[in-house]
């Protein structure tokens, strides 16, 4: 089965990944934290982010250079910087337009838009959240409090500003609550709380980061107690459901910190993972498979991987932090760098160099914006060797604009062919970063497409018709005789064929009774108290012809089996017939099991879209 991203992501076969190290391509740097006229900050600056067209970008500073006016000293700043204009403009200010006399609580963050602000400041008594609308200029509080016992630790924003995740904590670490504001309706949701710290138990929350439409934010949650239960799990908390899903790292090890990277629809993230093994992952939730990113030239696994990763848009480049020298030829400086792997081509490139591909002469730790297209990176470093002139002997911010290899893009899907040049931001239209197309004649066919049920290759795998029978989601549940049912599908579902869609459901336990159900929409829900089913089709819901599973009774050779397109001939009136191409449709299996409450159980789940 090839692991699919949703439209527009790149398309990977699994396990074909080639683990090469590449030099870092030609590109130019940009030094962003400079006052008017060009003057070197005469303090510490770190990124805290940018707008998605790179032209805004916001840093945290200590420096009172930077902007015209900075009266609070070394304070802390929130300041902006046009990259257009070239004019640093100071956002940290209070309600009332005055700098604040304290530091910043936490590490402003800017919308993906550019539209929003979020930071907090400090006075002698009082913490203040505050949103800072960048249309109408109106600063709104979002949350306040007195500075003991608690404080602000993190927040991420949704990509229009609307929406604001909130981490916070009190002074002894022992409350914590993670909050979503809406700034439309300027209503706040707690969706979580933990305690802890009472003598018995030990409880810790981290926030990690906001999808972009605001649906789901990411979390870990750790809790042990003195009779040596321990958790420590990452958990992605859906809104729209008012509910978590846990989702276990790759290879079970633990989580180093809460995973701070999302794809826009909120099923791929990367994550960073602790110990020993440590290395940096993307993880499917929908698959639900792991992907080793912090690879080395001789294909081993980097465990020096110090954050977590950024993505793309289409989640084929990861920005990250590492201080391994065994991630490309040639690192020499015994630091930390700023790589990017491209997970199309299994490549990883050092971008913290320097004009010619010098090496920085001190560590590049923080990376904290990715352009959608990866032509762009923005990080801190202390290196005084990235651009000329660097004398101030501070942390600094610097811009990497990428210049990259591309390819004629006849048809303008996406995806060139033929010969590849180096070209530098902006790539010209008629050209792409990305090859492979089998067809440039055809924007339907290159190697992000959908594979249709047509005979014809379309996502340039040499493969034809492949995956067109779906993917599994969900879990399933596990009988006391250890029987786990699973689902899977064979055959084409075309609505213009009568029969040939197959689902199946085997290793049911033998001689019980069961039927497949589908609808349209997906859920997760427990399927009732003490049943440890889930039940992973939204209502309405249609069930189909009761069957048994066959097989012999004790053992887990029973089967269910349905042709889905001759069962919805034979009920024409049945759930979302007639069908039409393009719906999707989505399966789970329902056996009898009188072990458990209600007296049944739920196979995994089953998710395909119809063809024509």
């Amino acid at each position: 089965m090839k692991k699919r991203f949703a439209s527009g992501r790149v398309a990977l076969a699994v396990g074909t990944l080639v683990l090469t190290s590449v030099v870092a391509p030609a590109q130019v740097v940009e030094r962003l934290s400079v006052g008017p006229g060009g003057v070197q900050a005469n303090g510490h600056t770190s990124a805290t982010g940018a707008s998605s067209d790179g032209r805004f970008v916001l840093m945290l500073t200590t420096a009172s250079n930077l902007v015209p006016v900075d009266t609070n000293g070394n304070v802390s700043d929130a300041v902006l910087r046009d990259r257009v204009t070239q004019v640093n403009t100071l956002v940290s200010l209070d309600l009332n337009g005055a700098q604040f006399e304290n530091y910043l609580d936490i590490l402003p963050r800017i919308s993906a838009d550019g539209s929003t602000i979020v930071y907090a400041g400090t006075d002698s008594t009082t913490h203040y959240l505050i949103a800072l609308d960048r249309v109408s200029g109106t600063r709104t509080l979002l949350d306040s409090m007195i500075i003991w016992p608690t404080s602000f630790e993190h927040v991420s924003l949704s990509t229009d500003g609307r929406f604001v995740a909130i981490y916070k904590e009190d002074s002894t670490h022992e409350r914590y609550w993670i909050h979503v504001h809406d700034r439309s309706s300027g209503t706040t949701v707690q969706h979580v709380y933990a305690s802890g710290g009472n003598g018995n138990a030990s409880t810790r929350l981290a926030l990690g980061d906001l999808s972009a439409d605001g649906r789901h934010f990411s979390y870990r949650h750790y809790y042990a107690d003195l009779w040596g239960t321990n958790w420590n799990e990452f958990r992605r908390f859906d809104r729209a459901l008012a509910n978590f899903q846990t989702v276990a790292s790759a290879s079970g090890l633990p989580l180093a910190t809460p995973p701070t990277a999302f794809s826009a629809d909120g099923q791929l993230f990367v994550h960073r993972t602790a110990g020993a093994a440590a290395g940096l992952y993307l993880r499917d939730l929908q698959a639900g498979t792991s992907e080793l990113l912090s690879v080395t030239t001789d294909g081993s696994q980097d465990t020096s991987v110090e954050t977590s990763g950024l993505l793309s848009a289409d989640a084929r480049w990861v920005a990250f932090a590492s201080a391994s020298a065994s991630l490309v030829a040639g690192d020499s400086n015994a630091a930390t760098d700023i790589f990017l792997r491209d997970r199309a081509l299994g490549t990883t490139t050092r971008v913290s160099v320097g004009a010619g591909g010098v090496q920085p002469n001190s560590h590049s730790k923080t990376v904290t914006w990715l352009s959608p297209t990866a032509s762009h990176v923005l990080f801190t470093s202390t290196a005084s060797n990235l651009v000329p002139g660097d004398t101030n002997a501070s942390e600094d911010v610097f811009l990497v604009e990428l210049c990259q290899l591309a390819w004629a893009d006849l048809d303008g899907d996406g995806y060139g062919a033929g010969a590849s040049q180096m070209l530098c931001p902006p790539i010209p239209a008629g050209w792409s970063t990305r090859s492979g197309d089998c067809d440039d004649t055809n924007p339907a066919r290159n190697p992000a497409a959908t594979e249709l049920c047509n005979g014809i290759d379309d996502d340039c795998d040499l493969l034809v018709d492949e995956g067109v029978a779906g993917v599994s989601y969900c879990t399933s549940a596990t009988t006391p005789a250890g029987c786990t049912p699973l689902i899977s599908a064979t055959g084409c579902p075309s609505v213009s064929q009568p029969a040939g869609f197959v689902l199946r459901v085997d290793g049911c336990a033998g001689q019980r009774s069961g039927l497949l159900v589908y609808g349209a929409s997906q859920t997760l829900l427990s399927f009732g108290f003490g049943n440890p089913s889930f039940l992973c089709i939204a209502a309405p819901r249609q069930r189909m012809a009761p069957q048994s599973s066959g097989g012999i009774s004790g053992q887990c050779n029973g089967t269910l089996v349905t042709d889905f397109l001759a069962w919805t001939s034979a009920n024409p009136g049945a759930l979302l017939t007639p069908l039409a191409a393009g719906q999707p449709v989505n399966f789970q299996g329902w056996i009898r099991e009188p072990a458990f409450p209600k007296g049944s159980m739920l196979s995994d789940a089953w998710s395909v879209t119809l063809a024509p």
